[in-house]
C-alpha cells in the first residue's frame, strides 16, 4: 500500500514533525481501501445531480465531521485542536482548497444508530459543503447491533446526506483497528475483533461504491499503533495527536483530488 506524504499544494505535517505532539497526550479509557468519486450513475442510490455552487475564490468550504470517538479526537489534550478534522482544517489551510470546521458533531460512545439519532438531523441547517462520516466500532462492539444493522443504517446515513451534498462532498473514512493497541482486548477476543473491524469495512466500501463516495482508508497509519506507542494515547485504545496527524497526511491529498474532479 502507497503511503501519501504530500500534495504539491496541501502542506501537510509530518508524521516525524509532530512527534513532539505524542508527548503532550494524556493517557485514556475506552473502548478499507479508497474509491474515486465521480457523478453518481442515474441507478445508484439516492444519488442527486451535482449543483452545488462553487465557493467564492479563496472562501473556505464548509466543513461537518460525523461519527464517534475516532473523530471527535477523544481523550487527546486539546480535541479541538488535536482531532483529526482539526488538524485537517489547519493543513488544508496553506493550500488552494482551504476548509472551514462548521461543526465536528462527532461523540464518544456513538454507534450508526446514535449517528442517525443525534447528529444526522443537525447537518442540513449547518449548510455544509463537504461532510465526513467515520463510524463503526461502537457497532462491532456493542451486542445488540449487528453488521447487517451496520449496513442498513449506513446506508439510510448515506442516503439522507445524499439529499443534501452530491456524492463527491461526501467522505467516509474507514474505522481504525482498536485490536492493536494494549487495551484492545477489553472489548472481546482480539482475533474476533480484527475480523469485524475488516468486515465493518469492507460493509463501508460497499455501500459507498453503491453510491459513488469516496473511502478514505487510514489502515496504514493505524496498523503502526501496535509497534509505535506514540500512536495511541495511554495504553489505548484512542489515538494520539500524532496518529491523527498521519491520518490527515493521507485524507487530504485524496479529498482534495475527489474535491476537484481529479483521477486518482
Amino acid at each position: 500500500m502507497r503511503w501519501i506524504a504530500s500534495w504539491p499544494t496541501l502542506v501537510v505535517p509530518s508524521l516525524l514533525a509532530l512527534s513532539s505532539l505524542a508527548a503532550c497526550s494524556t493517557a485514556g479509557s475506552g473502548p478499507g481501501s479508497g474509491v474515486a468519486s465521480g457523478p453518481a450513475s442515474p441507478s445508484s442510490p439516492g444519488a442527486v445531480a451535482d449543483t452545488s455552487p462553487e465557493p467564492s475564490p479563496g472562501e473556505p468550504l464548509r466543513l461537518v465531521a460525523l461519527g464517534d470517538a475516532y473523530t471527535a479526537g477523544t481523550d487527546t489534550v486539546a480535541p479541538k485542536r488535536d482531532s483529526w478534522p482539526a488538524q485537517l482544517v489547519e493543513a488544508m489551510a496553506r493550500g488552494d482548497l482551504p476548509l472551514r470546521l462548521v461543526d465536528n458533531l462527532a461523540e464518544s460512545g456513538q454507534t450508526s444508530e446514535d449517528v442517525i439519532r443525534t447528529q444526522l438531523g443537525q447537518v442540513e441547517s449547518l449548510m455544509p459543503d463537504v461532510v465526513t462520516l467515520q463510524v463503526g466500532v461502537n457497532d462491532i462492539i456493542a451486542r445488540d447491533i449487528s453488521l447487517d444493522d451496520y449496513r442498513a443504517n449506513l446506508a439510510m446515513i448515506l442516503d439522507e446526506l445524499l439529499r443534501t451534498l452530491p456524492p463527491g462532498r461526501i467522505f467516509l473514512i474507514t474505522t481504525p483497528d482498536h485490536t492493536l493497541t494494549e487495551r484492545g482486548g477489553d472489548y472481546g477476543l482480539r482475533e474476533e475483533g480484527h475480523k469485524a473491524v475488516l468486515e465493518a469495512n469492507s460493509i463501508l466500501q460497499d455501500v459507498a461504491s453503491e453510491r459513488d463516495i469516496t473511502v478514505i482508508d487510514i489502515s496504514e497509519v493505524n496498523g503502526r499503533a501496535a509497534e509505535d506507542a506514540s500512536l495511541v494515547i495511554g495504553e489505548g485504545p484512542y489515538p494520539s495527536a500524532k496518529q491523527y496527524a498521519g491520518w490527515v497526511e493521507i485524507i487530504g491529498p485524496q479529498m482534495r483530488r475527489a474535491l476537484r474532479g481529479e483521477e486518482p
